[in-house]
């Protein structure tokens, strides 16, 4: 007991010191909104019966309902034209599912039906993962529903059976749904899309009390929704944790105030998100979270706000617009196929929308959304477009999206991952490519994470992996579970579970929470060449946090696949990591290994293997193997040779 409340004030210290003035103001402000806020909700008032706050009292909405009508810009929300293909064509339809894609693991009854203020749910290892339980308060299939409504009849029944059930059990402000802010703005999100398509949808329906329930859960999805975007608004992420929660909110404000005709939510929005774009977002267009998946998170909301603005015939503000062709550009780069991405970070298979259900191919539809939204450019395959972006985009600007040119992705590429008040061009990531596209490595000498807490990152400073013929050969720990199991948290995020190098008594950082970390180093590419013969040199280097450096030389033939890493090591207990990845036998012969078609060979030291798991995706883990080279002092060579086989094809 004493010891966890030790920890408990060691981390409320830690935080302490990663917030700046303004944002210890911001929060003490925060607090006694919250007070107002239990005085006003502690009787558990549904979210959906009346709008709870001013915002929206003079307009056309608010007076229709009081008329028993409905009044918002559906087309703006969704073009009727859009929803209307969607019904129309087979090969859309037989791809949407009305399935939920992502049933939380966790049942919602066993978390507390509590005021969220007060509700603990950080690393609640008697119930689960609180990020498993919000992905079922989301309501993807909500919007898949709708659309069903125009063929099923008892989809509109079933998707009212939901809403009330869901309306009564959520009441405002109780319950794991309503801890975080995010989370409400996607919910609201998907109630704004769900009650547009039901509009769409019910002008062909032909029974009497079919419109009837139509118009009611309209209402209701609607009011629920304004409520939750004024609680949005006044509770918005900021400072410290002003990274991907705040920009998911903003989109979710600004398709709100367009939904409503509300120009002060609109102008928020916007105003907020060309701030935010040269904070979160280096020059070269890639999100400061140091992980792929956060980077597509927030670019998703960039490119929605662009489409909402598009759709509304608003003008999208030139940064915004801009910035889409190198967000694109940086996915697109870490694409091993068609459907599988090189990952470095944290990734937790968030979403702002999904239309598509099971089988929702997140990087594709992101590509896909760019090349429409570019139109000049394309950035991956539009032959088989995702449903989600044939619910988002029109026909016309898909076809034209179509028949650019495809982006071509060169043997080496390097993005700057700096902020940009440093820009500094060598810190980011590199992307390797054999001749024959067969081979792909990533390489990781970004910056130490995001701002003051680094949320998202990993100790995977100078660390790389490898996928051939797009699957993976030498991945990484990946990311299992965020708010359970601290000590699993802390090891994947670690350098033991990347492919590089720990330093004895030297860690890249120091982790002073599940979303924290204190004293970190930082890492860049000294220098970077390419010969004629189309041999690839990198010389880079990493400081640990407490300054001592960590140099890895790395040399990629393009022709043969060979890669060489040199290391400069201090102690014989500094373990160089080679992650294999899972479906894939090792076999250690001296200080040889053999795996696929691959053989890693050490000058020196002594090689042995150590069997680990690995998080292929949110919540799952997988049996893989860990190659581990101990006993080495200064300069070391390991080489990594290709040798083309039939047994793993």
């Amino acid at each position: 007991m004493a010891h966890a409340l030790r920890e408990r004030l060691a981390w409320y210290a830690n935080r302490l010191k990663a917030m700046s003035v303004p944002e210890v103001a911001w929060r003490v402000q925060q607090k006694a909104l919250q007070k107002s806020e239990k005085f006003r909700f502690g009787k558990r008032v549904n979210v959906a019966d009346v709008l709870l706050y001013p915002d929206l009292n003079d307009s056309k909405f608010a007076k229709a309902v009081l008329k028993g009508e409905i009044c918002f810009d559906a087309n703006a929300v969704i073009p009727e034209e859009n929803i209307t293909y969607m019904c129309q064509d087979k090969s859309a339809a037989t791809a949407t599912d009305t399935s939920d894609a992502s049933t939380p693991d966790i049942p919602h009854s066993l978390w507390p039906d509590e005021w969220a203020y007060s509700l603990r749910y950080k690393q609640r290892d008697d119930i689960g993962d609180a990020r498993l339980a919000w992905e079922g308060h989301r309501h993807f299939e909500w919007p898949r529903l709708a659309l069903a409504t125009a063929s099923d009849y008892n989809c509109l029944h079933k998707l009212q059976l939901k809403f009330d059930a869901y309306a009564s059990r959520n009441p405002m402000l109780f319950g794991i749904g309503w801890v975080s802010v995010m989370e409400v703005a996607i919910r609201a999100t998907q109630w704004i899309y769900t009650a547009a398509i039901l509009n769409h949808t019910g002008k062909s329906a032909g029974k009497e009390t079919d419109a009837s329930i139509r118009q009611r859960l309209q209402t209701g999805l609607l009011t629920g929704a304004a409520n939750m975007i004024s609680y949005v608004v006044r509770h918005r992420s900021r400072y410290s944790s002003a990274n991907n929660h705040l920009l998911v909110e903003l989109s979710a404000i600004a398709l709100a105030g367009v939904a409503f005709s509300h120009e002060p939510w609109i102008k928020l929005a916007i105003a907020e998100l060309e701030r935010e774009l040269p904070r979160q977002f280096s020059g070269d267009g890639v999100n400061l979270e140091s992980s792929l998946h956060y980077h597509a998170f927030a670019s998703e909301a960039y490119m929605h706000t662009a489409l909402l603005l598009e759709r509304a015939k608003r003008n999208i503000p030139e940064s915004i617009y801009k910035a889409i062709e190198p967000m694109a550009r940086f996915v697109q780069a870490s694409m091993a196929s068609g459907n599988l991405a090189l990952e470095f970070g944290d990734a937790d298979c968030g979403k702002l929308i999904d239309l598509t259900g099971i089988g929702f191919n997140y990087y594709k539809y992101i590509l896909q959304l760019a090349s429409v939204i570019c139109g000049e450019q394309r950035f991956t395959d539009l032959d088989d477009t995702e449903p989600t972006v044939r619910f988002l985009t029109t026909g016309e600007k898909r076809r034209k999206a179509s028949m650019a040119g495809l982006k071509e992705i060169p043997s080496c590429l390097t993005f700057n991952a700096s902020p940009r008040k440093d820009d500094n061009p060598e810190s980011g990531y590199t992307f390797l490519r054999s001749n024959d596209r067969k081979i792909l490595i990533g390489i990781d000498h970004a910056p130490f994470g995001f701002g003051s807490i680094a949320a998202h990152a990993h100790a995977d400073m100078l660390s790389f992996q490898l996928f051939e013929n797009g699957r993976p050969v030498l991945t990484d720990g990946g990311t299992y579970l965020y708010h359970c199991n601290l000590t699993d948290r802390n090891l994947r995020r670690s350098e033991i579970m990347h492919n590089t190098v720990t330093l004895y008594g030297h860690p890249q950082g120091y982790m002073r929470g599940a979303f924290l970390w204190g004293k970190r180093g930082h890492s860049a590419m000294l220098h970077g060449s390419t010969q004629e013969n189309g041999i690839i040199n990198l010389q880079l280097k990493a400081d640990m946090a407490d300054g001592t450096p960590l140099y890895r030389d790395m040399t990629f033939n393009t022709a043969d696949c060979k890669l060489s890493i040199t290391d400069t090591l201090f102690s014989s207990d500094d373990i160089t990591t080679f992650l294999v990845a899972p479906g894939l036998d090792v076999k250690i012969c001296g200080n040889n290994a053999y795996f696929g078609n691959w053989h890693l060979e050490s000058d020196k030291g002594k090689m042995h293997t150590e069997t680990i798991t690995v998080g292929t995706e949110y919540g799952k883990l997988a049996t893989a193997t860990a190659i581990r080279i101990t006993g080495r002092t200064k300069q070391c060579k390991t080489t990594l040779a290709h040798k083309e086989t039939d047994k793993h094809e």
